[in-house]
């Protein structure tokens, strides 16, 4: 059996967005199993979980979430994280570990035949092949994930020890 993903809020699965529940159907085929986690209520996450997700919060995360979640990346898990428009406490948490998320937001542009536009709505079709958190993607035919609204973070350094990855990106090179 393969490891376990977790997502980040409570609900999720049930009335997961498509984007997400697309994640979880992949997450599926490859054998792992996705669970529910109330942050709020959990005073660790599990350690048979090998990797939390966390998509799209909305909400600001209290200091004991936030604990949590610490505890969990030092002692070996893995996250995965989707920011949403507005802050939720993770910004400080993430740049702790070598993250930074940036002022602004990442819009696409779009041409139409009269005009260019921009859009909340960010495709990416780009994924580090070679990591195992994006590996199960290497056989789907047709890779996009949609962001609505994301938020631009800097990466590739090395906080508390450890090194930084990004997995996707909207850029085609």
């Amino acid at each position: 059996r393969r490891p376990k993903g977790q997502p980040g809020q409570p609900g999720q699965p049930a009335a997961a967005p498509a984007g997400l529940r697309a994640v979880l159907h992949e997450l599926e085929t490859e054998g792992m199993e996705a669970r529910e986690l109330s942050l709020s209520a959990a005073r660790e996450i599990p350690p048979d979980a090998s990797l939390l997700v966390i998509a799209g919060p909305f909400q600001p995360y209290s200091k004991g979430e936030l604990q949590v979640i610490d505890g969990y990346l030092r002692g070996g898990g893995r996250l995965l994280v989707t920011l949403g428009p507005r802050r939720t406490g993770l910004e400080d948490l993430l740049k702790e570990w070598g993250v930074e998320v940036l002022e602004g937001k990442v819009q696409a542009q779009m041409q139409t035949s009269l005009e260019r536009i921009a859009t909340a709505e960010v495709t990416a079709r780009v994924f580090d092949r070679q990591h195992a958190a994006t590996q199960i993607f290497q056989n789907v035919p047709r890779f996009e994930v949609q962001l609505v609204l994301p938020r631009p973070l800097a990466g590739g350094g090395t906080g508390k020890g450890l090194d930084t990855t990004a997995l996707l990106s909207a850029r085609s090179g």
